[in-house]
């Protein structure tokens, strides 16, 4: 494969990855700290249905930081709790807080 080739590659690689949904960055970021998939999906939609854009970028921004500052990507379900109460947006922590009920204890 020529250095073109391969550039144009991770060029697209790049920008596909740019364009995923602040949905799909949470459920993946809730995957990464323990959930399994469908509660992870259940969340990330019930988070998305309660916040704008902006917000969802901002939890999306704040999950994937967990992870990379600490280093700690361990899959433990029960941390999700502890982290969302770090959040600082009101708005944010209530919605995280009523997609945690909604999908983990209601259904």
């Amino acid at each position: 494969m020529t250095r073109t080739t391969t550039a144009v590659i991770l060029l697209l690689a790049m920008s596909l990855a740019a364009c995923t949904s602040p949905r799909k960055q949470v459920a993946g970021e809730l995957r990464d700290l323990g959930l399994g998939k469908r509660s992870a999906e259940c969340m990330a939609h019930e988070i998305d249905d309660r916040l704008r854009k902006k917000e969802m970028e901002a939890l999306a921004k704040f999950l994937d930081g967990v992870g990379a500052v600490s280093g700690d990507r361990q899959r433990r379900p029960g941390r999700i709790a502890i982290l969302f109460a770090g959040i600082e947006n009101p708005v944010i922590a209530e919605a995280a807080a009523k997609a945690g009920v909604s999908c983990t204890i209601l259904r």
